[in-house]
């Protein structure tokens, strides 16, 4: 299994809200820590939500799955326009675009972000209770968080 040694973790604790972090795949933590690696000094990641056996998400979701695989989270000190425009280099420079969901949630209390490894490349936002396009996400973002 590809579960997080947590001792190799440079960005994150076992004991943030992961669920249950013995439950995480090392991938995900790999991939979170390089994206944090990217963002400017002052800011960091507030992890809300890792693996769940229960709530909140899609039927198929990568957050049941173990190792899980997927995180929702925001970023701490900067925008969420910076830390999306970061993020999104990164998956492209690292080529890793390709081999993500990603998602963007411009309308939570704190506007965020849903990364997971499902293997194919994804995008979407959700506003006002919808999913829609990543890009309708943004521009909303622009919009309002600006």
């Amino acid at each position: 299994m590809e579960q997080m040694d947590w001792c190799l973790a440079t960005h994150f604790k076992e004991s943030e809200a992961w669920g249950k972090p013995e439950n995480m795949g090392k991938r995900i933590i790999w991939l979170m820590g390089n994206i944090r690696a990217v963002l400017p000094n002052n800011c960091w990641i507030k992890v809300h939500k890792g693996y769940s056996n229960n709530e909140g998400h899609s039927k198929k979701s990568q957050h049941y799955q173990i190792p899980c695989t997927a995180v929702d989270y925001h970023v701490v000190g900067c925008s969420f326009l910076d830390a999306e425009a970061h993020t999104i280099k990164y998956l492209h420079n690292s080529g890793m675009i390709n081999f993500v969901g990603i998602g963007i949630y411009p309308q939570w209390i704190n506007p965020g972000f849903h990364l997971d490894l499902r293997g194919v490349r994804a995008s979407w936002s959700k506003i006002d209770g919808e999913y829609k396009a990543y890009k309708l996400g943004l521009e909303y973002a622009r919009k309002h968080l600006s």
